[in-house]
């Protein structure tokens, strides 16, 4: 029997045998990276396919339509949540973002009703890209998907206004619901996310704390300055990639150093990738993973 599995427009169909040598062929060619991010893939273009298609449209109003951007940096996984999106006739992926200042700028140019944010891209995150398109537009509907999904990444997307925050290890109709609840305003978060979220509210009201006590040591500007410092950039490429002069960038530099108590790149670098800020070390560091990073500095 056939799977139909279309892409890009195109629906191409393939043998279920073939189709199976094919992919543990290229899943032996791929890099450990790579293969996590394909097993996650997977469910996309797993048969049943259709059953997506069939299940998706329930409840929804005739004529209904919203239009979606992606902000995510891996090429593979924009173009797949696209093929995933648009497998829901209601759903229009307007435009596709590989970093958080490319999602400002085309949320700006065009609107979309819904923004599917990554939280870790390159040059600017996911998370001053948020800040930028709420404080732009409080009523702008952003819904994260990340790996990241401990406490203080959502925690900090709340505070900020994000209306959603998903795992990507979440399935296909999930995120698609997902996308359709938050273009109607309400908030939507992954089970586990969800669970734990309402379990510190009840703690933090009986004990009379408020999510928004927790507050940000850097301002946004600081932000952006730490990150691009801890991907490697000196300061004359800050400062051309902010717009800004070097003299404004040093003096940025010098507050995040006196508010962290962190003077030296390195340890800046260990700050931004422990509160996820980054990723990754920057190539100039050797190209080692951030684990080994980590034990170094």
């Amino acid at each position: 029997m056939g799977l139909l599995c279309p892409f890009e427009g195109v629906c191409i169909v393939r043998t279920a045998e073939r189709h199976k040598d094919m992919e543990t062929k290229h899943r032996e060619q791929l890099d450990p990276k790579a293969r996590r991010i394909q097993r996650w893939l997977g469910q996309f273009c797993a048969p049943p396919y259709g059953s997506i298609q069939r299940t998706v449209n329930a409840g929804r109003g005739e004529g209904e339509r919203v239009g979606v951007l992606i902000a995510e940096d891996h090429t593979i996984v924009r173009h797949a949540l696209r093929v995933l999106l648009e497998c829901d006739p209601g759903i229009k992926v307007i435009a596709e973002a590989r970093s958080g200042r490319e999602a400002v700028q085309m949320w700006s140019d065009l609107e979309p009703e819904v923004v599917l944010m990554d939280v870790a891209m390159p040059g600017l995150n996911g998370l001053e890209a948020t800040k930028q398109i709420l404080r732009a537009r409080p009523s702008a509907k952003v819904l994260v998907l990340s790996s990241y999904t401990d406490d203080e990444h959502v925690r900090r997307f709340i505070e900020v206004g994000a209306i959603g925050y998903l795992a990507k290890d979440c399935s296909a109709d999930e995120l698609i619901n997902a996308v359709w609840e938050a273009h109607r305003g309400n908030a939507v978060f992954s089970a586990e996310i969800g669970n734990r979220l309402r379990e510190h509210l009840q703690k933090n009201f009986v004990a009379g704390v408020h999510l928004s006590a927790h507050s940000q040591q850097l301002t946004s500007r600081e932000l952006e300055v730490l990150q691009l410092i801890a991907e490697g950039y000196a300061n004359k490429q800050t400062a051309a990639e902010l717009g800004i002069s070097i003299k404004t960038v040093e003096k940025h530099r010098q507050r995040i150093m006196d508010k962290l108590d962190i003077h030296q790149t390195a340890g800046l670098t260990r700050y931004a990738i422990n509160h996820g800020i980054i990723d990754k070390p920057p190539l100039a560091m050797g190209g080692c993973d951030s684990n080994d990073f980590l034990r170094q500095t």
